[in-house]
């Protein structure tokens, strides 16, 4: 069963969102022909040892900059959790997002809203999952003290974050973002709350060259 829930809100400018929305029917196959899926398979067998013992499937997770749900089918594949919410700016990404978990007999909410309002919101996570999001926020603190607010005591956080490298600036012209050194974002996390951050070096294609991994937690 698809829930959807569209707030008001966002961090990307109207037209980097509507990019989003023209990139949606075909972004799946694309990032899957890239090694992106496998990537966060990858990623996320590490992470495996800092979820919570016991029954995972009904663990609360946030897949945040969801897109079009690669990082939660990865996740729902692995642990067997039965349903996400899925954030993002772009309604066409969460819709597309969404009939692929279904496929798979996962559930989903959709929010169509800004990180930001995390913050206030009364839900806590187990894990929250976030691919290529951050690069996006002017305000990368303000992101991971909205994640932070947003996870349960203990509570995983999983990131994917573009590095410099010259294929990123390739990518950048296209969609603008930034990128982050591994050290700076180790350095971003502990000032927001975070601990005992793992940082993974995907081993081949775009996803090493692209991006870094980074598992933490927030304090018991």
């Amino acid at each position: 069963m698809i829930r959807s829930l569209f707030a008001t809100g966002g961090f990307k400018t109207p037209s980097l969102a509507d990019a989003y929305d023209r990139a949606a029917a075909t972004w799946h196959a694309t990032i899957s022909k890239f090694g992106f899926v496998e990537a966060y398979e990858d990623l996320l067998a590490l992470a495996g040892r800092r979820l919570p013992a016991g029954n995972r499937h009904d663990l609360a997770v946030l897949d945040a900059g969801s897109g079009t749900a690669a990082f939660s089918l990865a996740f729902g594949r692995q642990f067997k959790s039965r349903r996400f919410d899925l954030l993002d700016v772009s309604p066409e990404m969460l819709q597309e997002g969404a009939q692929i978990l279904a496929a798979e007999g996962f559930a989903s909410r959709l929010l169509c809203c800004d990180i930001r309002s995390l913050a206030e919101a009364p839900k806590r996570y187990d894990v929250i999952l976030s691919a290529h999001l951050i690069e996006h926020i002017d305000d990368i603190d303000a992101a991971l003290s909205a994640f932070r607010s947003a996870l349960r005591p203990g509570g995983t956080l999983v990131l994917v974050v573009s590095k410099p490298h010259w294929c990123t600036t390739l990518v950048r012209m296209r969609w603008g973002h930034r990128a982050y050194r591994p050290a700076d974002m180790q350095a971003h996390l502990r000032a927001n709350g975070f601990e005992a951050i793992e940082t993974y070096s995907f081993p081949a294609g775009p996803p090493r060259r692209l991006s870094a991994g980074y598992i933490t937690q927030t304090q018991s």
